[in-house]
C-alpha cells in the first residue's frame, strides 16, 4: 500500500477505507475522513465561514 502523501508528521492514504484499513497496524490510525458524494464538504465550507473561531486550530 504507497502514501498518498508523507512527511515526518502525517501520512495520507487515498482509497477505499474497507480495504486500506484492515492492513494498517492497530491503534495507529487518529482520523478517518470520509466524504461521500452527498455534497458534505460545501456544507463544511459554509459552516466554517459562518464561525470561523470554531475551526481556529486547523491551521495552525
Amino acid at each position: 500500500m504507497k502514501p498518498y502523501f508523507q512527511d515526518d508528521w502525517v501520512t495520507i492514504y487515498h482509497g477505499d477505507c474497507r480495504e486500506i484499513l484492515p492492513q494498517l497496524p492497530d491503534n495507529s490510525v487518529d482520523l478517518v475522513l470520509t466524504d461521500p458524494p452527498w455534497f458534505i464538504s460545501q456544507e463544511v465550507v459554509i459552516h466554517r465561514s459562518m464561525n470561523p473561531k470554531k475551526y481556529k486550530y486547523v491551521g495552525k
